[in-house]
């Protein structure tokens, strides 16, 4: 009898498993819904927008990388990166298009390498008389207002990068930039 159950069960399995393939291949790629952080694409490429929505679908802010500078060189005099490394700048604008304030911290921001490696923020603080400093500190930009800020990364010299991620809020990851040839 158990012989019989689980010859049943394995023809309902196969049975299944062709199904769903067959389902799958017919289906069309998915495409981002207003709450899925993404503004028309997936990835969205070095100037354009992608948007962060609330848990609720309300757009909060859109958000852009404007430059990405490899190697960025306009660290300071003690801030030398280590051998066989180098610094990222990538500059990012953030514009406030909700009735509320939001806040922007520098580690809520990724990188990630071709490696799928996550990387944090390096503290480097720049030069004194660069166009663009380091943001060290949260910033908090009002409605209808934008802010423009550098943030600095360092990976290995012959990484290739990916993507540039926030996560403004827990449970909510947007995809700012596809950095893949920067």
């Amino acid at each position: 009898m158990r012989k019989l159950f689980a010859l049943l069960f394995a023809l309902l399995f196969m049975t299944g498993g062709s199904a769903a393939v067959v389902a799958a291949q017919g289906t069309p790629a998915a495409t981002p819904s207003a709450g899925s952080g993404a503004a028309g694409t997936v990835d969205p490429q070095v100037g354009e927008q992608a948007i962060y929505y609330s848990k609720n679908d309300k757009k909060i802010a859109t958000v852009s990388v404007t430059k990405v500078e490899r190697p960025w060189k306009d660290f300071g005099k003690y801030e030398e990166p280590d051998p066989g490394t180098e610094y990222v700048g990538i500059t990012i604008k953030v514009a406030n298009v909700s009735s509320g304030n939001v806040k922007v911290q520098a580690y809520d921001f990724s990188l990630q390498d071709a490696h799928g490696h996550l990387l944090g923020r390096a503290y480097a603080q720049g030069k004194e008389n660069a166009d663009v400093i380091p943001l060290q500190d949260d910033l908090v930009i009002k409605d209808g207002e934008s802010e423009t800020f550098l943030l600095v990364f360092k990976v290995d010299q012959d990484t290739e990068l990916a993507h540039l991620f926030w996560q403004p809020d827990g449970g909510i990851l947007v995809t700012v930039a596809d950095l893949a040839g920067e």
